[in-house]
């Protein structure tokens, strides 16, 4: 008898199919579930992911992680210069292109075909209703830090972007900026109040 959750997958990704917000949804809880019954190794992106769509917000150890390369990384970029090479390097850091990767790979491993995963259509609309979901949703520093935590967030405080300015929170957000125009963007929050918009690259 197939597993039930591979099951379910399977029906949700069926070939042909535009998926809404809330298969989209659905999808992520299942792969959640497959990568906890199978103990699946390497993929800690798209597991970061599946708990990012099923919480309002995000403050523990992942979260900031990723708060510690886009702080890192902005401190390196900042006088670059090239603002296309900032904006790509960033959104390399929430990678959409990785986490299709391991998507594909879980799903191959647990012998479910990943065609829709290849076709641009069906990955594109997948995408934009997971936005959809993890919108407004911010990671971001928590108030009451745990060891581990509290360590990383003193690693992000001592690299500053500008003196005692570091990088507080990230969200994706969906809408018109006064420079942007109507685009998907990283609304990021500095620990001065500043906050920046980079166009987000998902594709």
């Amino acid at each position: 008898m197939e597993d039930e959750i591979i099951r379910k997958i399977k029906e949700i990704i069926a070939s042909d199919k535009t998926l809404t917000e809330s298969q989209v949804a659905h999808l992520m809880v299942l792969m959640r579930k497959l990568i906890d019954k199978t103990k699946a190794e390497n993929f800690q992106l798209l597991d970061f992911f599946c708990n990012w769509s099923v919480h309002t917000d995000m403050d523990r150890t992942p979260a900031l992680e990723i708060l510690k390369r886009l702080n890192d990384l902005i401190v390196t970029t900042k006088d670059y210069g090239n603002t296309n090479l900032i904006i790509a390097l960033v959104s390399a850091v929430i990678s959409f292109k990785e986490l299709r990767q391991e998507i594909k790979k879980l799903l191959s491993s647990a012998g479910i075909q990943t065609d829709s995963f290849d076709n641009i259509s069906f990955w594109r609309n997948f995408a934009q209703k997971l936005i959809e979901i993890l919108r407004d949703c911010p990671l971001q520093m928590p108030e009451d830090p745990g060891k581990k935590s509290e360590k990383i967030i003193k690693q992000i405080e001592a690299n500053q972007i500008k003196a005692g300015c570091w990088i507080k929170q990230v969200s994706i957000k969906v809408g018109p900026t006064p420079i942007l125009g109507q685009t998907i963007y990283l609304n990021i929050l500095y620990s001065d109040t500043t906050i920046i918009a980079l166009p987000f690259l998902f594709e």
